[in-house]
């Protein structure tokens, strides 16, 4: 993306023009950069910035089906999680509840799901994805000749209610990035 474009981008207020604005982002790095960590980086940054997390990943099924390989992070990270594989208890219940749960998952550390046996939910927020975090927002990338991929956005400290519109936004950008999966698959 130019330079000249991400300066007149801001904080919009109304949803709709917040809407617009990540889309057309995400967009425009998908057509000015070539597949790729690097790619992939830029997007994850674009919507952690939108969505104001304090981090983000993107995470693809690792070999042998049960953890995830990190692709690409941004944000309050101690340690590079990139090309991390993440597994665990925790991470597994995250996983299964995409299964059961179709679109967005968030969950908030105070507020534990009974679907998360207790030991499950401390390491998911303990240890499973790279550092402690308080609340997130997850959300499987499922193209349909690519491989699926997860987004995830954490709050390291603070507890944190996604509203609707992110849970929705959340969605719109997986359905982008599940299509230019596909595009770049058949590439």
């Amino acid at each position: 993306m130019s330079e000249e474009n991400s300066d007149r981008r801001g904080q919009h207020r109304r949803y709709s023009d917040r809407r617009a604005a990540l889309l057309l982002e995400i967009h425009e790095i998908i057509f000015e950069h070539p597949p790729g960590p690097e790619r992939d980086r830029l997007v994850l940054e674009a919507v952690r910035r939108d969505f104001g997390a304090c981090r983000g990943l993107l995470a693809a099924p690792g070999a042998g089906g049960s953890g995830v390989v990190v692709a690409a992070a941004c944000g309050q990270w101690t340690e590079e999680p990139r090309g991390r594989v993440l597994d665990g208890p925790g991470l597994l219940a995250l996983r299964e509840t995409h299964r059961l749960v179709p679109g967005v998952v968030t969950l908030t550390y105070v507020r534990r799901p009974p679907v998360f046996p207790p030991e499950h939910w401390e390491r998911l927020f303990k240890a499973d994805l790279c550092e402690p975090s308080s609340a997130m927002l997850s959300v499987e990338i499922r193209p349909a000749r690519a491989p699926a991929s997860l987004l995830l956005l954490q709050e390291a400290v603070a507890s944190r209610e996604w509203s609707s519109q992110d849970r929705s936004m959340a969605e719109e950008v997986a359905h982008l990035l599940s299509r230019a999966a596909d595009k770049d698959a058949d590439s």
